[in-house]
């Protein structure tokens, strides 16, 4: 047994429950460090084939996919179904399950059994480079457990090395505002024809995603305090108002459609807690929200985006698109209630 292994054992003795996260950040390591320290015991280390990986897991059945970042975190139950590759990622399609995944930052996948409040659950832990989970995958009843082991068997790396040495990735800071050409983001903003644009837009001209949101103004983008994210979720809720909601992290986006029913706050956390969707946000990380608004060739797409004090965007909400990619009328009225009510009283 690894020191690190020991000391994990020793904390779980003093916090019992304490999740992997909150372990390693005691112990001052990653969680895939941690959860490395296993794999002498009971965890696989898995080959970083994850083409194999992915074309395995419709095989699965119903799983729980997870994919969190600091302060949300997103899970969806139900089985794998398309998955496609472009050079660059590869998308899950499905009538549940719908991600976008960046394997080009997937560093390491651990396969291993979690002791939770649900009993003892199989799990296939992926990490980036910094040791950050990317994405988790659960066991549920239903799941196939056979083609789980087959699965994470054969992918079992036969001579994993001594050690993991995860590598902090430092991101750069976004420039000062006034280097940044206002005009010209706001014109290339206008010009928009697919929300798909707005990445690429950005990282043209070199400007923050938050940044840009407060440099284009309130023709494209109005500041709202973030406690209109719970606002926004009862309101959906009591009116079944279909929703789109986006969590993602340095290597994986998940996306949520559909109306969610059971909104539940607790001490700190907003939740919601349906059967096939649960989303927990940590009500105190959230620093900023904004009301936004894209062009695009079918009209404007309307969303909520709520970030983090650092202007990490946690989580997007945005209205279901119908067939002809446009949104309804409601949800841009549900926005625009929610813009004049909590700007009101972020002024007061």
């Amino acid at each position: 047994m690894t020191a690190l292994r020991q000391s994990w054992l020793n904390h779980l003795r003093n916090h019992p429950g304490a999740r992997a996260l909150d372990v390693a950040r005691a112990l001052g390591v990653s969680e895939a460090e941690l959860l490395y320290s296993r794999v002498d015991d009971d965890a696989l280390l898995l080959r970083p084939d994850w083409e194999a990986l992915l074309a395995g897991l419709p095989s699965l059945g119903t799983v729980m996919a997870l994919v969190r970042n600091e302060h949300v975190v997103h899970e969806l139950t139900g089985p794998f179904e398309r998955i496609s590759y472009t050079p660059h990622m590869a998308g899950v399609y499905g009538e549940i399950i719908d991600q976008r995944l960046i394997l080009a930052r997937w560093k390491t996948a651990i396969a291993c059994s979690v002791e939770t409040r649900r009993g003892v659950l199989q799990s296939i832990q992926v990490f980036d480079g910094a040791g950050d989970a990317v994405l988790k995958l659960y066991s549920r009843p239903d799941t196939d457990l056979d083609a789980w082991f087959a699965l994470t068997e054969g992918l079992a790396d036969p001579a994993p090395p001594p050690r993991l040495d995860p590598t902090l990735v430092e991101l750069p800071a976004d420039p000062a505002d006034d280097a940044i050409d206002a005009a010209a983001l706001s014109d290339r903003w206008a010009a928009m024809t697919d929300t798909h644009q707005v990445h690429p837009l950005l990282r043209e001209l070199g400007v923050g995603r938050e940044q840009a949101l407060r440099l284009l103004g309130p023709d494209w983008a109005v500041p709202v305090d973030p406690a209109a994210l719970t606002d926004l979720l009862v309101h959906a809720a009591a009116d079944a108002e279909p929703l789109m909601v986006f969590v993602g992290n340095t290597g994986a986006i998940q996306i949520f459609s559909g109306a969610v029913r059971r909104i539940l706050p607790t001490a700190g956390w907003l939740n919601v807690m349906d059967p096939a969707f649960n989303l927990h946000v940590r009500l105190e990380g959230l620093a900023a929200a904004w009301v936004v608004r894209k062009p695009t060739d079918r009209g404007l797409v309307w969303s909520m985006e709520v970030f983090s004090t650092d202007g990490t965007l946690l989580v997007q909400l945005f209205g279901k698109r119908t067939e002809d990619r446009s949104q309804a009328d409601s949800w841009h009225a549900l926005l625009d209630l929610l813009q004049e009510r909590h700007r009101h009283e972020e002024r007061d």
